[in-house]
């Protein structure tokens, strides 16, 4: 019973963090008189918590011993040096719900013998995959990765030939479909003028395993290169874990140290952004270098964090820097995008925003002009919903409701083997 307290009252605590105050303290917003009887209870379960299971007890829900409260400012504040080190806590909850870690550690120990063979002594898991990690480590929740970015740094200029090499060792153990290397284009703003938006930033490849995550390989030149990834704060979040220990070895160090330097990199605070449901776009250059598939990588992450309504600010923002007319270079990536929306929760809003974005033009222009006279809710009026269909599946059977045109359905469709993951 206090486990699943404790995990409710983590939920309710973390998205109120706003700030941090002068002593470094984090301060912890009280949205209403709710917010301060549960902190009055979590105070009072690890006080009861560190009486009755001794100090031999270890668990993986973390409460601060200390907390205080300040009526006058309305806020409640909890000592940063504990979040960031982990010392300070009392940790409860059974590791029973560390399973899914140990699931994926089984499965990506293989590549990890290969990657290290290969003289890579760090991977790098960026990306939706660290934050979704991070979310089963420290605070339980269900573990269900479509794919697994990860991202290896060769410390000089890779080739096309460095992937292949270790493709090929993955291929020759049979571990997986290995899909065509692609370079990859990041903006650079340390670059000068159209440089910028012309940098390749390593090679990477899909490798396809059926029953398993999309293993989402990507060789880069350097460490710098990290930071080029992805739009948001909460797309800078990286998981560095050692390829000669286990992905869940890695797991049970950062559920006894929490989010220490050494064990993920997050230099924008990108994973509080994402327990506060308040990302930030922090690399408008790479929104720049490809406006239409940026659309969509924008109106997944709002969604993903239940920010179903455009805001007019990144509207606006967005509008202001896009041209009237723009060109899609990875046309088969664009369809893996709108694949993705579609097999989403909440796929209705980010069509709506898309369209309020001018995204689904180049995709299929009689599409924007009808997204931009529907509702979410009049969508999935028209669309049926197919009780115990897959995301995979749904996907494919709203895009054969929403292309009519023939070449177009084809086209997504064709690209359906490269979204659906463990599916």
């Amino acid at each position: 019973m206090a486990h699943r307290t404790l995990a409710l009252l983590v939920e309710l605590m973390t998205p109120n963090v706003i700030r941090r105050n002068q002593r470094g303290e984090m301060m912890w917003k009280a949205d209403n008189v709710a917010a301060l009887g549960a902190h009055r209870l979590w105070r009072w379960i690890n006080s009861c918590v560190a009486r009755e299971s001794g100090p031999s007890r270890r668990m993986h829900h973390r409460v601060p011993r200390w907390l205080s409260w300040d009526v006058r400012a309305e806020v409640c504040c909890a000592g940063l040096g504990d979040l960031g080190t982990g010392r300070g806590w009392t940790t409860i909850g059974e590791a029973s719900h560390m399973d899914g870690i140990q699931t994926l550690s089984d499965w990506l120990a293989p590549a990890q013998e290969i990657i290290l063979r290969h003289g890579y002594n760090l991977s790098h898991i960026g990306g939706s995959s660290a934050r979704e990690i991070l979310d089963h480590v420290l605070f339980g929740k269900p573990l269900a990765l479509r794919d697994l970015d990860l991202y290896l740094v060769r410390r000089d200029t890779v080739r096309p030939r460095d992937l292949h090499a270790l493709c090929d060792d993955v291929r020759e153990r049979d571990l997986a479909r290995i899909g065509p290397l692609r370079p990859k284009c990041r903006a650079n703003p340390a670059l000068p003028g159209d440089a910028c938006y012309e940098y390749q930033a390593g090679y990477g490849a899909h490798l396809v395993t059926p029953g398993q995550p999309i293993l989402s390989l990507g060789v880069l030149h350097h460490t710098s290169d990290l930071a080029l990834n992805g739009l948001f704060d909460i797309d800078a979040v990286f998981l560095a874990v050692d390829n000669d220990q286990s992905l869940s070895a890695y797991a049970h160090r950062l559920a006894r140290e929490g989010l220490s330097a050494d064990l993920v990199i997050d230099p924008y605070d990108g994973y509080g952004a994402w327990r506060r449901k308040s990302p930030t776009i922090v690399h408008w250059a790479e929104v720049e270098r490809c406006f239409v598939r940026s659309a969509y990588r924008i109106v997944r992450s709002l969604a993903k964090v239940l920010t179903l309504r455009l805001p007019d600010e990144l509207r606006g923002e967005y509008l202001s820097r896009c041209p009237a007319s723009v060109a899609v270079n990875d046309v088969p990536e664009l369809h893996r995008d709108f694949l993705k929306v579609l097999g989403d929760a909440h796929w209705a809003e980010e069509l709506g925003m898309l369209a309020q974005l001018g995204a689904l033009e180049p995709l299929w222009p009689p599409l924007q002009a009808e997204m931009e006279q529907s509702t979410p809710d009049g969508l999935r009026r028209a669309i049926p919903f197919r009780p115990g269909a897959s995301s995979t599946e749904l996907s494919c059977l709203r895009a054969r409701a929403l292309c009519k045109d023939p070449a177009i359905l084809d086209a997504v469709l064709s690209v359906a083997p490269l979204v659906s993951g463990a599916e």
